[in-house]
Protein backbone atom coordinates (compact mmCIF):
# COMPACT_ATOMS: atom_id res chain seq x y z
CA UNK A 1 0.00 0.00 0.00
CA UNK A 2 2.97 2.72 0.38
CA UNK A 3 4.40 1.55 -2.42
CA UNK A 4 1.04 2.09 -4.46
CA UNK A 5 1.04 5.57 -2.42
CA UNK A 6 4.40 6.79 -2.95
CA UNK A 7 4.18 5.90 -6.66
CA UNK A 8 1.09 7.60 -7.06
CA UNK A 9 2.28 10.60 -5.42
CA UNK A 10 5.26 10.95 -7.79
CA UNK A 11 3.22 10.38 -10.58
CA UNK A 12 1.21 13.42 -9.64
CA UNK A 13 3.89 15.91 -8.35
CA UNK A 14 4.72 16.74 -11.84
CA UNK A 15 0.87 17.74 -12.66
CA UNK A 16 0.83 19.74 -9.51
CA UNK A 17 3.86 21.62 -10.38
CA UNK A 18 2.52 22.10 -14.05
CA UNK A 19 -0.88 23.10 -13.56
CA UNK A 20 -1.66 26.77 -13.69
CA UNK A 21 -4.60 28.42 -11.54
CA UNK A 22 -7.71 29.49 -13.50
CA UNK A 23 -8.59 33.30 -13.24
CA UNK A 24 -12.03 34.86 -14.81
CA UNK A 25 -10.02 37.53 -16.84
CA UNK A 26 -6.01 37.34 -16.20
CA UNK A 27 -5.82 40.51 -18.42
CA UNK A 28 -3.14 41.53 -20.68
CA UNK A 29 0.01 41.00 -18.85
CA UNK A 30 2.15 38.65 -21.75
CA UNK A 31 3.20 37.12 -18.52
CA UNK A 32 1.72 33.80 -19.55
CA UNK A 33 3.52 30.25 -19.59
CA UNK A 34 3.27 26.93 -20.80
CA UNK A 35 4.95 23.95 -18.54
CA UNK A 36 6.77 26.88 -17.03
CA UNK A 37 8.23 28.49 -20.15
CA UNK A 38 7.76 31.96 -21.15
CA UNK A 39 5.48 32.79 -24.07
CA UNK A 40 8.08 34.10 -27.09
CA UNK A 41 5.48 37.02 -27.16
CA UNK A 42 6.27 38.22 -23.65
CA UNK A 43 6.99 42.54 -23.18
CA UNK A 44 5.30 42.57 -26.59
CA UNK A 45 1.39 42.60 -25.86
CA UNK A 46 -0.60 45.89 -24.66
CA UNK A 47 -4.41 46.40 -24.28
CA UNK A 48 -6.14 47.46 -26.42
CA UNK A 49 -9.68 47.84 -27.76
CA UNK A 50 -9.83 44.21 -28.49
CA UNK A 51 -8.36 42.85 -26.19
CA UNK A 52 -4.77 41.55 -26.08
CA UNK A 53 -2.45 43.14 -29.22
CA UNK A 54 0.66 42.90 -30.27
CA UNK A 55 2.32 46.67 -29.68
CA UNK A 56 2.48 48.02 -33.39
CA UNK A 57 5.49 47.39 -35.24
CA UNK A 58 7.47 49.59 -37.41
CA UNK A 59 9.88 52.99 -37.29
CA UNK A 60 9.68 56.25 -35.18
CA UNK A 61 9.88 59.33 -37.49
CA UNK A 62 8.16 62.46 -38.36
CA UNK A 63 5.08 60.81 -39.80
CA UNK A 64 4.76 57.50 -37.57
CA UNK A 65 4.44 57.02 -33.92
CA UNK A 66 4.50 52.98 -33.89
CA UNK A 67 5.18 51.05 -29.73
CA UNK A 68 7.96 49.33 -30.77
CA UNK A 69 10.65 49.52 -33.29
CA UNK A 70 12.01 46.41 -35.64
CA UNK A 71 14.23 45.72 -33.66
CA UNK A 72 13.23 46.04 -30.28
CA UNK A 73 10.11 43.67 -31.82
CA UNK A 74 13.42 40.87 -33.01
CA UNK A 75 15.65 41.51 -29.60
CA UNK A 76 12.84 40.54 -27.73
CA UNK A 77 11.62 37.55 -29.63
CA UNK A 78 14.88 36.39 -29.18
CA UNK A 79 15.87 37.06 -25.91
CA UNK A 80 12.32 34.98 -24.82
CA UNK A 81 13.62 32.57 -27.07
CA UNK A 82 16.75 32.01 -25.35
CA UNK A 83 15.09 32.12 -22.01
CA UNK A 84 13.15 29.53 -23.10
CA UNK A 85 16.69 27.78 -23.49
CA UNK A 86 18.10 28.71 -20.36
CA UNK A 87 14.58 27.29 -18.78
CA UNK A 88 14.94 23.90 -20.60
CA UNK A 89 18.38 23.27 -19.22
CA UNK A 90 17.56 24.30 -16.02
CA UNK A 91 14.69 21.30 -16.33
CA UNK A 92 17.56 18.70 -17.37
CA UNK A 93 19.67 19.75 -14.91
CA UNK A 94 17.36 19.12 -12.62
CA UNK A 95 16.61 15.26 -14.03
CA UNK A 96 20.47 15.14 -14.29
CA UNK A 97 20.64 15.96 -10.22
CA UNK A 98 17.40 13.12 -9.78
CA UNK A 99 19.81 10.71 -12.01
CA UNK A 100 23.14 11.44 -10.07
CA UNK A 101 21.23 10.52 -6.71
CA UNK A 102 20.03 7.21 -8.54
CA UNK A 103 23.81 6.32 -9.35
CA UNK A 104 24.85 7.21 -5.30
CA UNK A 105 21.61 4.99 -4.16
CA UNK A 106 23.08 2.45 -6.11
CA UNK A 107 26.92 2.41 -6.03
CA UNK A 108 26.65 0.60 -2.92
CA UNK A 109 29.51 1.21 -1.17
CA UNK A 110 31.79 0.69 -4.47
CA UNK A 111 34.23 3.87 -4.65
CA UNK A 112 34.19 3.99 -8.64
CA UNK A 113 30.72 4.07 -8.67
CA UNK A 114 30.48 6.37 -5.64
CA UNK A 115 33.15 9.03 -7.38
CA UNK A 116 31.38 8.94 -10.45
CA UNK A 117 27.82 9.75 -9.13
CA UNK A 118 29.71 12.74 -6.96
CA UNK A 119 31.26 13.69 -9.89
CA UNK A 120 27.75 13.82 -11.88
CA UNK A 121 26.13 15.68 -9.14
CA UNK A 122 28.94 18.09 -8.86
CA UNK A 123 28.24 18.71 -12.09
CA UNK A 124 24.33 18.62 -12.41
CA UNK A 125 24.34 21.30 -9.85
CA UNK A 126 26.85 23.36 -11.16
CA UNK A 127 24.21 23.76 -14.88
CA UNK A 128 21.66 24.36 -12.56
CA UNK A 129 23.39 27.40 -10.83
CA UNK A 130 24.57 28.64 -14.44
CA UNK A 131 20.47 27.96 -16.05
CA UNK A 132 19.04 29.81 -13.50
CA UNK A 133 21.63 32.86 -13.80
CA UNK A 134 21.57 33.18 -16.94
CA UNK A 135 17.59 33.13 -16.84
CA UNK A 136 17.73 35.58 -14.41
CA UNK A 137 20.18 37.91 -16.55
CA UNK A 138 17.79 37.76 -19.36
CA UNK A 139 14.90 38.35 -17.84
CA UNK A 140 16.06 41.20 -16.29
CA UNK A 141 17.64 42.30 -19.40
CA UNK A 142 13.75 42.29 -21.13
CA UNK A 143 12.97 44.34 -18.42
CA UNK A 144 15.30 46.80 -19.29
CA UNK A 145 14.38 46.75 -23.23
CA UNK A 146 10.95 47.31 -22.02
Amino acid sequence: MKKILLMLSIMLMPMMYFSQSAYADSGCTGNETFFGLPAWYRGLVTSGENGCQIKEIGPNDAKNKHEITIEQFVWTVVANVIDMGFRIAGLVAMAFIIYAGYQYMIAAGDPGMLANAKRSLTNAVVGLVIAILASTIVTFVLGILG
